[in-house]
């Protein structure tokens, strides 16, 4: 089944890059709120904290910039005219963000208590297991985005002034992290094996049980697309035209075959 399922990889990585996309476009709103709740949130120590406006105005930009590509992207044109291009665009995108809030978590750390620290620590398990619903497709990118920002709470945790209810903490975020890791890997191999039985029952659909031929509704959809890339190829300026070229055979006694 896994050869069979080898002419369908392009097509595959297509759908599930496309999905980042199309799922990342919702959790934007979300990260602009996690935003606005940790600049309220560090409102006492924002202009104590060397480094930390710069990283939070960084990180706002980086937001900002990643609407903006997420937008561009969708046209498909391009350098993101390549599926490889488009996921790794994604990418470096996810991964800034998550440098950014490193950032602003090491910034701020020196000048937060224990309360404070374990706040931080709980929204930041929330902001990464949405992540995980807008990031399934990709556990690489997930993992990219998930780990730079939980593995500086994890020693934050463990080395700030954790009263004795906090003492597990860091060992909450270890285990809080292996579950996720666990879980985007599960939801990459559903998410890969619905776009996979999708492609599979679509290819059914245009094949001919008994010859193995493409059928008529192939036909019909390859020949529209391809007489729009025609007509697109002739009303630009390239040299040379793209020319379509088609040839009816006529088999005789073709019905001992099917018999």
């Amino acid at each position: 089944m896994e050869g069979r399922d080898d002419q369908f990889q392009d097509a595959v990585d297509e759908s599930l890059v496309d999905e980042l996309y199309t799922r990342s476009r919702a959790s934007f709103l979300g990260l602009v709120l996690v935003l606005v709740i940790l600049r309220l949130f560090l409102d006492d120590v924002f202009h104590r904290a060397p480094g930390l406006p710069i990283a939070f105005w960084t990180m706002s930009a980086v937001v900002a910039a990643r609407v903006v590509k997420v937008l561009v992207a969708r046209r498909k044109q391009g350098f993101f005219a390549s599926t490889r291009h488009r996921h790794v665009a994604f990418g470096v995108g996810s991964t800034a963000t998550a440098l950014g809030f490193c950032a602003m978590n090491l910034a701020a750390y020196p000048h937060l208590d224990a309360v404070q620290i374990a706040t931080l620590a709980v929204v930041y398990t929330g902001v990464n297991a949405i992540a995980l619903l807008s990031m399934g497709s990709s556990p690489v990118l997930y993992h990219l985005y998930m780990l730079p920002i939980l593995l500086p709470m994890i020693g934050m945790t463990a080395l700030g002034p954790a009263g004795p209810g906090l003492r597990l903490l860091p060992v909450m975020i270890v285990l809080f992290v292996t579950v996720l890791s666990m879980m985007a890997l599960h939801e990459w191999r559903l998410r890969r094996d619905n776009v996979l039985l999708r492609l599979r029952v679509s290819e059914m659909a245009l094949v001919d049980a008994l010859t193995k031929l493409r059928n008529r509704r192939y036909l019909h959809e390859f020949m529209a697309s391809e007489v729009e890339q025609v007509l697109r190829d002739w009303s630009g300026p390239r040299e040379p035209k793209r020319r379509l070229w088609l040839m009816m055979v006529d088999l005789d006694h073709f019905k001992s075959v099917n018999d």
